[in-house]
């Protein structure tokens, strides 16, 4: 037999969850990076979620070492800094 084939195109949706906390821990672990670029776009990604990112930055700073703890302290005050710009009215 021959095979028909529908030449109508297929649509597939797919719904993707991501858990912040998860999204956000990943984004700490990048802060600790030997690359710059890679370090300062997760300072970037942190900032976009304030609410999530700060209480789990603060408590990776316990536990960071020198050169990490540098970074996590700069995504914290930029991520305070944006939020009391924010505020104002």
């Amino acid at each position: 037999g021959r095979l028909q084939f529908d030449p109508t195109p297929a649509v597939a949706q797919v719904e993707i969850h991501v858990d912040p906390q998860e999204q956000v821990s990943a984004l700490i672990s990048k802060l600790g990076d030997p690359d710059y670029s890679v370090r300062n776009a997760a300072v970037a990604a942190l900032q976009r979620q304030p609410t999530v990112a700060l209480p789990l930055l603060r408590a990776a700073r316990e536990k960071a070492g020198p050169d990490q703890r540098w970074w996590i302290d700069a995504a914290i005050q930029q991520i305070e800094e944006n939020i009391s710009t924010n505020k104002k009215p």
